[in-house]
């Protein structure tokens, strides 16, 4: 059957009927792949829960960005610390087809882990795994969404704590581009005729 993702530091907003949230929405749009939901750090600011992502796009750059904060609020002795953070203040209540969303919290059909199977093995743990994943997903012809089922991100900070991670986000930062940003010419191609591509 279909796959949820789960990582260990989520937690739903509405333990009793997450799931059922999550898989009404699957119903409702058929045409979806992978669902993302949308993931807020429990922290408050004006009685609204500080958003960390609410599905994902590629810049110009071809590197994956968050809708919504994104950031991470914590630092690395645990302070919290939100100088730019968005807030769920209602902008990201209605689903929406995104470029790729965080396996934070998600739903993925059969029909998608059975066309393209599992993660690249190149990949290090987490970072980039999640959108190239989503990528290869849409390259197959299925559609990513993110939907407004509403999770906690605790942030497990045990990975903060590890002397790679800076490398380790660098390494997979560089596998991504290399397989999904295109060749110069293709750039230029665009620039040059931005309505042959849009």
């Amino acid at each position: 059957g279909d796959v949820v993702l789960w990582h260990t530091d989520m937690r739903p907003l509405d333990p009793e009927h997450w799931y059922d949230e999550l898989a009404g929405w699957a119903e409702r749009l058929p045409q979806a792949g992978i669902l993302g939901c949308k993931l807020l750090y429990p922290v408050q600011r004006d009685g609204r829960w500080v958003i960390q992502s609410a599905g994902g796009h590629l810049t110009k750059r071809y590197l994956p960005v968050h809708y919504g904060g994104g950031m991470d609020i914590f630092g690395a002795d645990g302070d919290q610390g939100v100088p730019a953070a968005v807030l769920d203040d209602g902008r990201f209540d209605e689903p929406r087809r995104v470029d790729w969303v965080t396996f934070g919290g998600c739903y993925i059909r059969r029909a998608v882990l059975d066309a393209i199977g599992d993660f690249d093995p190149d990949y290090k743990f987490s970072y980039y795994s999640d959108a190239d994943y989503c990528l290869r997903a849409a390259r197959a012809g299925f559609e990513i969404w993110y939907v407004p089922v509403p999770i906690f991100h605790d942030e497990g900070r045990d990975n903060k704590r590890r002397a790679d991670i800076e490398s380790i986000r660098d390494a997979n930062k560089r596998l991504f581009k290399k397989k999904w940003r295109p060749s110069p010419i293709v750039r230029a191609a665009r620039k040059l005729f931005p309505k042959v591509f849009s």
